[in-house]
């Protein structure tokens, strides 16, 4: 071999080595962000799923107070801290 096919051999060795490096970071940040989504994921559906709860719960409550509201046999009078 002479020394310059040497040379352009350990310069493909080292763009392979280059090559395999960086691809082995990205696959490694790859990773760490489809961990990161999956995460972030079940995060907002677990909120989603709280305020769901709590929306329906709302709605029981205002079913409830129309439906007394409308059984009481006179009106309702509401007064705030001043009597106002």
């Amino acid at each position: 071999m002479t020394a310059s096919a040497l040379t352009d051999a350990a310069a493909l060795e080292h763009a392979f080595r280059a090559f395999n490096e960086h691809s082995s970071v990205l696959e490694s940040s790859y990773r760490e962000l489809e961990a990161r989504v999956a995460a972030m994921t079940a995060e907002l559906e677990a909120t989603h799923s709280a305020r769901h709860r709590e929306l329906l719960e709302k709605e029981r409550l205002s079913e409830r107070l129309e439906r007394l509201l409308e059984a009481l046999p006179g009106a309702v009078v509401i007064l705030d801290g001043d009597g106002i």
